[in-house]
């Protein structure tokens, strides 16, 4: 791959994606006791939510227990899910660019205002946290 092509490369991006939201992050803890794969921005109900990286819309439904999810894939098995926002704008399909507005915040179960945020590679779960850049962020454990 030359360096160019390494640029649009998900996976060349570890610690530099913009984060989908502004706001506080904090790691949720499951009722066994276990730390969730994903992260929570609390915000503002109505915040935009923007694509961390260019992807296409591979599901735009509602998951039991998540509430509203939306799944980009970015290529190469590297997937972002965001939950629980109040609506998402971009039909299954729909191409999408990095800090493109792809839908507004709600709340939920994970969250009582704001997104539950996950990154996952195959099978994988990713820490969210060291994917994204973090500068500016509130992160509390």
């Amino acid at each position: 791959m030359n360096s160019k092509a390494a640029l649009f490369d998900f996976a060349a991006q570890k610690g530099r994606l913009t984060p989908p939201v502004a706001g506080q992050v904090s790691v949720p803890v499951q009722k066994d006791g276990h730390k969730a794969p994903g992260v929570i921005f609390s915000c503002p109900a109505g915040t935009e939510i923007r694509a961390i990286f260019d992807g296409t819309v591979i599901f735009n439904d509602s998951i039991e227990g998540y509430g509203n999810v939306i799944i980009l894939d970015h290529g190469n098995g590297y997937l972002s899910l965001t939950s629980q926002g109040m609506t998402f704008f971009k039909d299954v399909g729909a191409h999408v660019t990095e800090g493109e507005i792809i839908g507004l915040t709600g709340g939920g179960v994970w969250a009582r205002e704001g997104i539950y945020f996950e990154i996952r590679h195959g099978e994988n779960y990713l820490n969210p946290l060291k994917w994204l850049d973090l500068r500016g962020l509130e992160v509390r454990d």
